[in-house]
């Protein structure tokens, strides 16, 4: 998050899972999906729900908030269905991408594990001018843990 200053500010996953609290599904809320498009957000297990695996990376390079799980994990543990989270570092443009795509097609009506493939399909399908080739393009991202 970004302070009003403009510099980084970070939170504990406890205190944003804190501000969800009241609209989840255990406090009776009809929260279904949440996005934390952040890198470290999805801890150091496995996804926080299954449609997130594509996304998962070892957390190498994220601190904080182990103890109680990662962000991801609370609010998933809270009830929330869908839980896209990034386990890693993330590219702030792959980021953008990841949630342009998946907004495109929950908008459209797609169910929110196939929005979340097709936002994943998205971010790979991003092309740059190849370094090793003139003319050529290549594939921008790939969906690695940069730090392994």
């Amino acid at each position: 998050f970004s302070s009003p200053t403009g510099s980084l500010e970070l939170l504990h996953p406890a205190t944003i899972a804190s501000e969800l609290r009241a609209h989840l599904p255990l406090s009776g809320g009809h929260l279904e999906c949440v996005v934390l498009n952040a890198c470290c957000t999805g801890g150091g297990r496995r996804a926080a729900s299954s449609t997130a695996d594509e996304l998962d990376g070892a957390a190498q390079g994220c601190a904080g908030g182990a103890e109680m799980g990662s962000l991801g994990e609370l609010v998933h543990k809270a009830g929330t269905p869908f839980v896209v989270c990034w386990k890693s570092l993330a590219h702030n443009e792959a980021a953008a991408e990841l949630a342009r795509g998946l907004a495109a097609a929950v908008m459209r009506g797609e169910g929110y594990a196939r929005a979340f493939e097709l936002a994943v399909n998205d971010v790979l399908a991003q092309l740059e001018p190849s370094a090793e080739r003139a003319g050529v393009m290549s594939q921008r991202f790939a969906l690695v843990d940069p730090m392994s």
